[in-house]
């Protein structure tokens, strides 16, 4: 079952008293390999400490792209001479550098385990792709009851915008992202 867009919306996690969500807006990525700076900029956006995502490349680039070790003050340079992707292995100390604690990346969990983070407040990230070494992140962010009493998972892909999928079809259902397989997902994403 492929996932249905869900177009300009602000997301707000359902269970956001636990951990200080006050919503999650998605952002495209601002570079073509820029996913890993939009995940980023959306949590903190939702914790109520943005960042833009031309200042989290400004701020983490410079270690990894010696061309980037410029400060952001020209957004279309930082597009053009940053477009970096983030090392995979490097995403869990990437989160915990916003002070935001991530476990270690597993394999994809089951939807029970989703639903268990999403009710406890926490976003995650999803890996998608052909290795454990890059590929393309997305958020899962969100449960939400359709009009039929049917649970929907809101999926923020920071390449398009937020999908909805059924939490028996959810790894099917990011599959048909076009991004590859799940590969990897960091849970937990809170303060």
């Amino acid at each position: 079952m492929a996932l249905r867009k869900k177009q300009g919306t602000v997301l707000r996690l359902i269970f956001q008293t636990r951990v200080g969500f006050t919503s999650i807006v998605h952002q495209e990525q601002r570079g073509t390999l820029w996913c890993w700076a939009a995940c980023v900029s959306m949590v903190l956006q939702g914790l109520d400490s943005p960042i833009s995502q031309c200042a989290l490349a400004s701020m983490v680039l410079p270690k990894i792209c010696p061309k980037c070790a410029e400060p952001c003050t020209d957004e279309e340079k930082v597009y053009q001479y940053c477009n970096v992707a983030y090392p995979i292995k490097c995403i869990e100390a990437l989160w915990k550098q916003f002070k935001i604690q991530a476990a270690p990346p597993q394999g994809p969990i089951d939807s029970k385990a989703v639903l268990d983070e999403l009710t406890a407040g926490h976003a995650l990230q999803v890996l998608l792709g052909q290795s454990d070494d890059g590929g393309h992140l997305v958020l899962i962010i969100d449960v939400k009851r359709d009009s039929d009493g049917s649970l929907k998972i809101l999926v923020a892909d920071p390449s398009s915008d937020v999908d909805e999928a059924s939490p028996k079809n959810l790894q099917d259902a990011l599959g048909n992202l076009g991004w590859g397989e799940w590969r990897l997902t960091w849970t937990g994403l809170h303060f």
